[in-house]
């Protein structure tokens, strides 16, 4: 089901629950996440997840326009399950610069060969950056 403008909060609305909100979505969050790793994690996505990234991205950008808030989600509609599809977002968290220097590139090719194996089945490769094409050899820190 497609988030839509009248499924978000308002600024005031979402700042007065935030708080309260969050424990839960964190939890959430955790229970859909798998570690890769020391410097990558997958995030299955969800409305509730999309949602509140949303929120979070009209409280830090101060955004109450309707045609502004209709772009953010628009960004991130790509990441919906549509229910023939599992979406995610792989987080590679490196915070030492140097280190990033030097592995962001081997981060790229390791998001071109991730893959879910279930026994029985063929191995099913994820399609990374979908939404934005291949013109950027390097990755981005979300995929």
């Amino acid at each position: 089901m497609p988030i839509t403008i009248d499924k978000l909060m308002s600024l005031k609305a979402y700042a007065a629950c935030r708080k309260q909100f969050q424990p839960g979505l964190i939890a959430h969050r955790r229970r859909r996440t798998v570690m890769l790793g020391e410097s990558m994690r997958v995030q299955f996505e969800d409305e509730m997840t999309l949602r509140y990234q949303i929120q979070e991205m009209l409280r830090a950008e101060r955004i109450a326009e309707h045609g502004a808030i209709q772009e953010q989600i628009d960004t991130y509609a790509h990441l919906l399950p549509n229910g023939r599809h599992w979406k995610a977002t792989l987080l590679i968290e490196c915070p030492d610069p140097a280190r990033r220097r030097r592995e962001l590139p081997l981060l790229d090719r390791a998001v071109r060969h991730l893959y879910v194996e279930v026994a029985g089945q063929p191995r099913v490769y994820a399609h990374a950056n979908e939404d934005i094409g291949d013109a950027d050899p390097r990755p981005s820190g979300v995929h």
